[in-house]
């Protein structure tokens, strides 16, 4: 991480501004070479025109010569003409070996030549001498103009193509110099923009530095802290504006005597990285311990540091631990022995495993149970087979020998520790020896008690067929006088009313109330006690089913008193007998039915919800309601809350609710408050195929 307020040099930011120069410099310089070489051509082949048309020259005055040499007045010689017209020959063939012509007019020069070489050189030349001169010297003459023609040309496609090659070579430099550059700006944005993106790392990992949990420095090579987060600032107990831009001296007095001080100081020198972990005294009296990473950095060094006091409490936690677990483990009161994997030598064993097997701590260090005759080697192999391809066994009931050779029964657990990073294993032995011999007191006195019993069932069947033989006849035996009575009680009424006064049919009317009541109370403890021996026949109910039922059976009651009865009971089946829901919630009906007698305007809502395989129905109505103190008493059986003069009824109908409800494995309980409303809760579960 660099310093705050670093800057890149510049020369480093205008390297690309180099090398766009550079480039146009080197396609100036390749394009001045084309030029100068074009010109080079160009200069020889001008050069070789002016050379041709010389030798021209030279022709024609070397023929002026030679054709009036002799000629009285003329200043021409033989020689003369002779001379030149060899030296344009020569220049003409010179030509012609360079390859610098387009035709080779090697047969017009060889006779002209001859010619020359055959010319009269004492006497006049005839006129046939003559002839065949100019005939020689015209075929040359037209060799040179054909040659002059072809330079002319050569001239001007050398000039074309050289316009051409040089077009080319500029849209070409330019091409590729606008690539070059393009490139070069190119690589110049993606190095600003790559300056960016490192300006904005920098800046996300100083941020990342400075929200660190751990502390993080940088000091320069003078030991001044550069650079420091919050975390390292409370390390310290210091606050960075403390300490950023003073030395460690400054902030510390004495550091230079400490270790950490010494390994910074290596770190520095050798610029390798070190790792130290040190407990520091602060002047508030506290300490801690730190773990400290010292790296080298082009600054000077960078110090990563974790506060390890907690870990070190952990260890210093750790270490009384094991001393604790180690006292735990001598002076436990459970016998535990620790041995090899491999063959289960001991190696440790507790004060209880002594007492356990009578031997001492010496004799059994070292050595396997099979050697100190503690279990038999069948018995060995058996606990080996069992713990094969596990991590423990637990329960394993074993026959083992004290030193005197005392049997005794142990439950064995075996488990898989390491220790030192070699596997071993830790048993457990509870004696069971008293243990066992209760059970088998305990089977024996089970067997016993079985019989009793079976015996004790058999009476009690016995008495129960006493007791319906009883209830039936009581039922029967009570009822026939009551019918007695209520028959003549209603004789009396209607053949001989008339000898009656008030208070006597008055009388008369309560004994028949007295004796309709009395079959009622029969009928109900009759029910009640039913419900325990009638077998249940639990099956799928249609609630909408049996609330049709109980309408049709009720309904002319609750037309003649314009009672209000909604029900909103979902279209549902539930787990239950169907008597026994059919009996309460007619009961509840008959409930709600009787404590609205003198409510103005009776309503009566019978509903349901389900809810986690559960179906609950209520049944509410606008009655005299009831104090919630009284909530369990009106469901135990002869409690009434009030008068029978005002209410009638036996106390025995919210009892066969709530025992009906409970051998369906349901609940009940109600909800009310005196003057208001009165609500019945009944709870079953629903059918398993729903």
């Amino acid at each position: 991480m660099s310093k705050p307020g670093h800057s890149r040099p510049v020369g480093r930011e205008l390297w690309w501004s180099w090398a766009v120069v550079a480039g146009a410099l080197l396609v100036g310089a390749l394009l001045v070479g084309l030029h100068v070489r074009q010109n080079e051509r160009m200069r020889q082949l001008l050069t070789g025109m002016r050379e041709l048309r010389e030798a021209r020259l030279d022709l024609a005055k070397g023929y002026l010569h030679l054709s009036q040499a002799g000629e009285p007045g003329s200043p021409y010689t033989r020689e003369q003409g002779q001379a030149l017209l060899h030296q344009a020959l020569d220049a003409f063939e010179s030509k012609i070996a360079a390859g610098e012509t387009l035709v080779q007019p090697w047969t017009a020069t060889q006779t002209l030549r001859e010619r020359l070489d055959a010319w009269p050189r004492t006497v006049r030349p005839g006129p046939a001498d003559i002839a065949e001169l100019r005939t020689a010297f015209h075929a040359v003459e037209k060799a040179a103009d054909a040659a002059d023609t072809e330079l002319q040309a050569a001239l001007r496609q050398m000039t074309a193509r050289h316009r051409m090659e040089f077009l080319v070579a500029t849209a070409a430099a330019l091409a590729v110099l606008g690539v070059v550059s393009m490139l070069v700006f190119r690589l110049q944005a993606a190095a600003a923009r790559n300056a960016r993106e490192l300006a904005v790392r920098e800046e996300r990992l100083r941020g990342l530095l400075d929200n660190m949990l751990e502390g993080c420095q940088l000091h320069g090579r003078d030991y001044r802290y550069l650079y420091l987060n919050e975390a390292a600032a409370r390390n310290g107990r210091r606050r960075r504006e403390e300490l950023l831009g003073r030395t460690v001296f400054e902030c510390y007095p004495g550091f230079e005597q400490s270790r950490l001080f010494a390994t910074m100081q290596l770190c520095m020198e050798h610029r390798t990285a070190r790792r130290i972990e040190e407990e520091f005294a602060f002047p508030e009296g506290d300490s801690a311990w730190f773990e400290l990473s010292i790296q080298p950095a082009p600054e000077g060094i960078f110090i990563h540091s974790i506060d390890v006091t907690e870990r070190h409490r952990a260890e210093a936690a750790l270490r009384e631990s094991q001393e604790r677990f180690a006292r735990a483990f001598r002076t436990g009161p459970v016998p535990l022995a620790i041995g090899r994997a491999s063959d289960l030598g001991l190696i440790e064993v507790n004060d209880a495993f002594l007492r356990l097997f009578g031997w001492p701590r010496e004799a059994v260090t070292g050595r396997t149970p099979v050697e100190l005759g503690m279990i038999a080697a069948g018995e060995l192999e058996r606990v080996r087979s069992q713990l094969a391809g596990r991590d423990q066994i637990e329960n394993l009931q074993l026959e083992v020998r004290t030193r005197i050779g005392q049997v005794r029964m142990v439950s064995l657990g075996v488990a898989r520790i390491e220790l030192r990073g070699e596997p071993h294993v830790i048993a457990t032995l509870f004696d069971i020896t008293e243990r066992l011999r209760a059970e088998q007191a305990v089977t024996e006195l089970n067997a016993n008690l079985e019989k009793i019993v079976a015996q004790r069932t058999a009476e009690l069947q016995a008495k129960n067929r006493e007791l319906e033989t009883f209830t039936y006849s009581v039922s029967h035996d009570l009822k026939a006088p009551l019918r007695g009575i209520d028959g003549y009680s209603r004789l009396l009424l209607e053949d001989h009313a008339a000898q009656l006064n008030d208070e006597g049919r008055r009388f008369l009317q309560a004994v028949r109330n007295a004796s309709v009541q009395m079959g009622q109370l029969i009928d109900d403890l009759l029910s009640y006690s039913q419900l325990e021996r009638r077998s249940l026949r639990p099956g799928r109910v249609r609630l909408s089913a049996v609330l049709g039922q109980l309408q049709e059976v009720l309904a002319p009651e609750i037309a003649q008193r314009g009672v209000d009865l909604r029900v909103t009971v979902p279209d549902a089946e539930v787990l239950a007998d169907p008597d026994g829901l059919a009996q309460v919630l007619r009961n509840l009906l008959d409930n709600a039915l009787k404590f609205t007698r003198d409510v103005a305007a009776p309503a009566i809502e019978i509903g349901g919800s389900i809810e986690n395989s559960l179906c609950t129905l209520w049944v509410r109505d606008n009655g005299i309601g009831f104090d919630m103190k009284y909530h369990d008493r009106i469901f135990d059986i002869f409690q009434r809350l009030h008068r029978s003069e005002d209410y009638s009824g036996t106390g025995v109908g919210l009892a066969i609710v709530r025992k009906a409800v409970e051998r369906m494995g349901g609940r009940t309980w109600a909800v009310s408050e005196p003057g208001a409303a009165t609500t019945f809760y009944l709870e079953a579960p629903i059918s398993a195929h729903m």
